[in-house]
């Protein structure tokens, strides 16, 4: 059953999962014209419509990879189960839009504290979600665990993740200046200032990761 359409993917429920089926570039530029043109030409809607396919293919195979070598980075994910056609599921679980509908302030504090540091533990294994859409994006398993619904757009590299601390990018996103309960914004500014800090990332880039075969070879 058809759940929702992004500028990567459809989603379905699929059972107790849901399915993403990604976007050819043709279906992209489509809907990028539909709903993010603003005025932009053709070409400018081309570009931004092929890179964002191609941010999705490349983080969907950065994931799968590091899920396979590290099962707390395959729980973090949803239990994804990838295809050879680009699509892959998940588990389906609670937003944290529907969390926050639900819980008191304090409780919901703590879920952005929660949130904040699952970005830590994201630094440990080499990746961060640049998209800061936590309401959609973000939520709770069936055991309480935060998870990562959507990594459609993941920075590797750790010059990225400066320059996207130092602009402080998670208060210029849609989640933050529409979504997120108007309570929690300043709570939620304040607790990612505190966290995502250059020092922290120096502290914990690619702390959890193991070197692979072919590097110890």
């Amino acid at each position: 059953m058809f759940v929702k359409q992004g500028g990567q993917y459809t989603v379905y429920l699929w059972g107790r999962r849901v399915r993403k089926v990604p976007h050819s570039p043709r279906r992209a530029q489509f809907i990028f014209r539909l709903r993010w043109a603003n005025g932009q030409n053709k070409e400018e809607i081309r570009k931004q419509a092929l890179e964002s396919v191609e941010n999705g293919r490349r983080s969907a195979k950065a994931m799968e990879d590091l899920s396979k070598r590290y099962p707390e980075v395959y729980r973090y994910l949803c239990k994804p189960r990838f295809s050879r056609s680009g699509s892959y599921s998940q588990q389906r679980v609670k937003t944290l839009e529907e969390v926050f509908a639900r819980q008191d302030h304090a409780a919901n504090v703590r879920v952005l504290e929660a949130y904040a540091a699952a970005l830590i533990q994201e630094w440990r294994y080499g990746f961060f979600e640049t998209e800061f859409d936590l309401t959609e994006n973000s939520g709770f398993d069936a055991d309480g665990n935060l998870v990562l619904l959507d990594f459609g757009d993941i920075a590797l590299d750790k010059t990225e993740v400066e320059r996207i601390i130092r602009e402080k990018r998670w208060l210029l996103d849609w989640s933050y200046t529409n979504s997120l309960p108007k309570d929690l914004r300043k709570p939620f500014a304040r607790i990612m200032a505190d966290t995502l800090t250059l020092a922290n990332l120096k502290r914990h880039w690619g702390a959890a990761l193991q070197p692979s075969l072919s590097e110890q070879s």
